[in-house]
This record gives C-alpha cells, structure tokens and sequence, in this order.
C-alpha cells in the first residue's frame, strides 16, 4: 500500500512537471521565437528598447516620429534621430495609436475614449476634430484625413481641413483599426474583429477584398499594393497583397503595429510586443 502510494506521488509530481516543461517551452517559443523574413526579405533591429511603441510617421529628414500607445496620461508622441537620439515631443496623451505626415507636421489619434485627432506642428499641438476610440489615420493630400473609431459600431470619417467639417462615410465596424488612402485614390479600411479589409465605395456597402486574416491591425497602400500587419500577441504576420494575391513577407512577429516605407525596398515595421522597430529589406 505505501509503495502504491509512493508510485501515484510520483506519477503526480511528474504530471505536473511535464505540465509545466510544456507550457514554460511553448512560452519561451512564442516570445524569442525570431521573425523571419520571406525569400528575398532580411530583417533587422532598427530600434530597440521603446516601450508599447505603435504608430509610425517619417520626417523628411530621414528621422521617425514615432508613439507609445499607453493610457492617459502616459501616452507619448517621440522624435527618433536617424543617430538614435530620443526626444520627447507630447506627453499625457491617451492610448496614441494613429499617425500620418500632414502638412508640416503630423496628425495623431487617440484611442483612449472620446479624444481629439491632433496636429503636431512648429512645437505645439492643436486639436482638429473629435472621434471616439480612434486608430488608423491617412492622409488625402493634406486636403482630407481619413481615420476609424475601433469600437463597436465604429465609423469611418472624413475631415475636410479646408472647412473643417467632419463626415461619416461608414458607420457600424466591429473593431476597425487600419485605413490606407492609395495613390490611385482607393481608400481601404480593415476590421480587426472580423479578420477583414474592405475597400470604401462611396454611396455602396464597402466591398470586403480579404477574409479570414488574423487580427489585421494596420494598412499601408503604396505602388507596391496593400501593405497588412496583424495584431496578434504570437505569430504575427506582415502582408502583401497586389495584383489579388496575398503574400506573407514576415512571420512570427509579436503584436505587429504600423508599417511604413522607410525607403526604396525598405519598409518599418513597429513590433510592440518586443517594444522595438524593425526593418524590412528586400534584396537584390
């Protein structure tokens, strides 16, 4: 009886060990597995050590502004030197999680509830409109921004910065995160909730283009086609989709965020689940 005894404690300890061996190894994979670029496609550090980094902006001086999306009133917009030096620009900010070059400077959301889209510009912000929960933010030609409300019943909108007047061309996502305008004019929008893109048709239901996607977050339209991040904790992928076909150029980033053209065959890519930007290259 005490050697049955003895046999069932070790059985016992021994499951819990095994539990233990197995979920501490597939934490470990999850959080250091390395990204891995497509064929063709190196990727590297190019900025390390930024806490919940989210959005992007390019300055035309080759820096970054960038955002660290943490609640009011921790939320930041920074400036990154091409040397690497770090400078605080706005601070108490709520959730920042949108960001676009406009006019001489750049227009951020914030996701934190009600909140005014701002424009950072000669040192001080002014607020342009209000949106609830915003996220994505694009630019028209510095005539129209464009952003999304990620929230249930959330809306796509327009503000026309000539007159300043705000309009809703859609209204009812889920969970709507990223907005593109492309050069040719299309303007796409993604629901992260629904694992969907859709392209905006004016005066029609937006036309779904990509299903079945996993947590897409961000979009970026260029000559190139239709640049997607998906905002999963594990196993994150950056997206490529032109002439209707879908390619994977990186895989298993943590918490992909904003992706922007850094230069010709170079792309950002903010990973806020290991709090750094990478670059993207493509070879040859």
């Amino acid at each position: 009886m005490k050697r049955f005894f003895w046999l069932r404690a070790w059985l016992i300890v021994g499951l819990i060990v095994g539990i233990v061996l197995v979920f501490g190894g597939v934490g470990f994979y999850v959080r250091f597995f390395p990204v891995a670029g497509a064929d063709g496609w190196d990727v590297q550090v190019w900025a390390a050590d930024i806490d919940w980094v989210s959005a992007l902006a390019l300055h035309p001086d080759g820096s970054l502004f960038v955002t660290q999306e943490k609640a009011w009133p921790d939320g930041t917009l920074l400036h990154l030197a091409e040397n690497g030096d770090r400078q605080l620009l706005l601070d108490q900010l709520a959730k920042p999680d949108g960001l676009t070059v406009f006019r001489d400077g750049v227009a951020l959301t914030q996701e934190g509830g009600k909140a005014p889209v701002l424009w950072y510009h000669d040192s001080q912000s002014e607020e342009l409109f209000e949106a609830d929960s915003a996220e994505g933010i694009t630019n028209g030609q510095d005539r129209f921004l464009y952003t999304v409300e990620d929230r249930q019943g959330g809306r796509l909108l327009a503000y026309e910065a000539g007159s300043g007047l705000v309009s809703t061309l859609y209204e009812g996502g889920t969970a709507l995160e990223g907005v593109s305008l492309c050069p040719n004019g299309d303007l796409y929008f993604c629901d992260k909730k629904l694992g969907k893109v859709f392209q905006f048709q004016r005066g029609v239901k937006p036309v779904e283009i990509l299903t079945g996607l996993h947590k897409p977050g961000f979009l970026l339209c260029n000559h190139q086609g239709l640049w997607i991040t998906e905002d999963a904790t594990a196993h994150s992928r950056v997206l490529l989709w032109q002439n209707n076909q879908l390619t994977v150029i990186a895989r298993h980033l943590r918490s992909a965020q904003t992706i922007i053209e850094y230069a010709p065959g170079k792309m950002l890519v903010a990973e806020q689940g290991r709090n750094r930007i990478l670059l993207l290259e493509k070879r040859g």
